[in-house]
C-alpha cells in the first residue's frame, strides 16, 4: 500500500511539474517575465509536498531498554508472538520483505527490533530496519533461552 501511494505521488508530481514547465514556456515565448515566478512557485509546491506528506513512524525495541524481544510463538511466516519486559504482543510483519530465510523458533531472543509501522503491518524492508539476534560471542550462533 505504501509503495502504491509513493507511485501515485510521483506520477502526480511529474504531471504537475510538466504542466508548469509547459505553461512557463508559453508565457516566456509571449515575453512575460511572470513565467519565471511560475516556475519557482511550482518547484516549491512540488518539492514542499515531500516534506508535508506524513511518513509512517519507526519504532525500536531493544533488549536493554525494553527487555525485548523473545519469540514466544510463530503463528505463520509473518505473524509472531513476542515477549517484552512489560508483556506479550503480536507482531504482524508486512509481505514487502521475504521472511522465508527466518524461521524463528520459540526461545530465540533479539537484542533489537526496528520496524516501520504501516498500520496494518510492520515493515522491515528498509536497510535500517530489521531483527538483530543475540548471538554467542565465540561461535556467533543465535542464542536461545529455554
Amino acid at each position: 500500500m505504501n509503495e502504491m501511494n509513493n507511485a501515485i505521488l510521483a506520477v502526480t508530481g511529474a504531471i504537475v511539474l510538466l504542466f508548469s514547465v509547459l505553461w512557463s514556456v508559453v508565457w516566456i515565448s509571449k515575453g512575460n517575465n511572470m513565467a519565471y515566478t511560475g516556475i519557482a512557485l511550482m518547484a516549491i509546491v512540488c518539492c514542499g509536498g515531500y516534506f508535508v506528506i506524513p511518513k509512517p513512524p519507526v519504532y525500536e525495541y531493544t533488549l536493554e531498554k525494553d527487555g525485548c524481544c523473545k519469540v514466544v510463538q510463530k503463528a505463520d511466516l509473518y505473524t509472531w508472538r513476542l515477549r517484552k519486559a512489560d508483556g506479550d504482543f503480536t507482531a504482524r510483519f508486512c509481505h514487502d520483505y521475504d521472511l522465508r530465510a527466518f524461521d524463528p523458533e520459540p526461545g530465540l531472543i533479539m537484542w533489537k527490533l526496528r520496524f516501520e509501522d504501516l498500520g496494518e503491518c510492520w515493515s522491515v524492508k528498509r536497510a535500517d530496519l530489521g531483527f538483530w539476534w543475540v548471538r554467542d560471542p565465540k561461535t556467533q550462533i543465535v542464542m536461545k533461552e529455554d
